[in-house]
């Protein structure tokens, strides 16, 4: 027998037992598909968006974006196209679309927390005629829906909102006096691999399997002096599972407010997110970022309820990479010069196809891609 024929021989034996494409070799492999956050700075710091076919934590204290990022995420996934990954409307002012068979995104939200607020979905862009909500009873039930979900191979994102409040049934049933030792952290395990054996369960050169954003809470460390004093609730099994850790903080210092009638009155309209990547299996980590997240409408500053300044990160990102020149004050990319930073981001927004070049040749640059 020829060298190597028995692996061959063995290879086919396994594709024919379990399936074409059990073995396969690396060059087969599929390349990383992503898909946009809606946020520029957090897409060009994660490798260019959130990848399909992994899971992605999303974690940090109450009120610095999580959910709303996820659901920013959702938005952007529904006004893609499934077949060709491009916007389902090519152009505005013709409403052609994008290829042949235009078919969206679809997207699936567990809604353990019950919060789930369809308003402030769709300010942030959301379908929600186009989402699929489940608000489980016990978490057995979420973790057998979500891979349900997955192993069906017709949906493309699933966010889960959120592990910290994840109830197993036994939990539920017994008395709040009874002590539950690891229960919890057991659950989340077994999440875990549910999910990784429903990826499995496409085939690896699949490269429409869905994008799983689990968000998480911080809790206090008891009793710890030395090190991070905050830990996810859930066990440690979360954190070898995922390929994307994403940890945000909001400070209170850096809200953003809008003066009213007297100089003494102003109301909150947006919020300075700072997000760290702690782990990241696609791309370099331990990259950071900020954005503004805006959370009401202001005259003052020509925003709407829930707006992100991506203009003025693609300033920031231009001027650091060498694209937009500064000079001073003055920014000023091909023929658009302008003075000031808010100034060139109005500017880059009044102009869509300069935005996307710019965008663009910032990805290239940066991501790669």
């Amino acid at each position: 027998m020829s060298k190597g024929a028995m692996l061959q021989k063995l290879i086919a034996q396994a594709n024919k037992k379990y399936g074409d494409g059990t073995i396969i070799r690396g060059g087969e492999y599929p390349v990383l598909q992503r898909m946009s956050t809606g946020v520029f700075a957090l897409d060009v710091e994660i490798g260019g968006g959130v990848p399909k076919g992994r899971i992605v934590i999303f974690t940090g204290n109450e009120s610095t974006g999580k959910t709303s990022i996820a659901k920013l995420t959702i938005a952007q996934f529904q006004r893609t196209c499934r077949n060709c990954m491009k916007p389902l409307v090519a152009d505005q002012e013709t409403n052609t679309f994008c290829c042949d068979d235009p078919v969206p995104h679809r997207a699936f939200f567990v809604d353990i927390e019950g919060t789930f607020d369809p308003v402030w979905f769709e300010a942030l862009g959301g379908d929600r005629e186009a989402l699929y909500l489940c608000q489980p009873q016990f978490s057995e039930q979420a973790v057998d829906i979500v891979e349900a979900v997955i192993r069906t191979g017709d949906v493309d994102v699933v966010v889960v909102d959120s592990i910290a409040m994840m109830t197993p049934a036994d939990e539920i049933e017994k008395s709040a006096e009874d002590t539950i030792v690891g229960l919890h952290a057991r659950l989340t395990n077994r999440m875990m691999r549910s999910i990784q054996a429903a990826f499995n369960s496409l085939g690896s050169q699949n490269v429409r399997k869905p994008s799983v954003i689990l968000i998480n809470q911080l809790r206090d460390k008891v009793g710890v002096m030395f090190g991070s004093p905050t830990v996810m609730p859930g066990g440690r099994g979360q954190k070898y599972a995922n390929s994307i850790t994403i940890s945000f903080t909001a400070r209170p210092s850096e809200r953003i407010y809008e003066t009213l009638g007297k100089k003494d009155e102003k109301k909150p309209v947006g919020v300075v997110v700072r997000f760290n990547v702690d782990k990241n299996k696609t791309f370099p980590p331990f990259r950071s970022g900020r954005f503004t997240l805006y959370t009401d409408d202001s005259e003052e500053y020509g925003t709407r309820k829930g707006e992100v300044d991506n203009e003025m990160q693609i300033v920031r990102y231009g001027v650091r990479y060498g694209l937009i020149e500064k000079s001073g004050s003055w920014y000023s990319f091909e023929d658009v010069k302008e003075q000031g930073e808010q100034a060139m981001g109005l500017a880059i927004m009044r102009k869509p196809e300069l935005r996307a070049k710019l965008e663009e040749a910032l990805l290239r640059k940066i991501v790669g891609k």
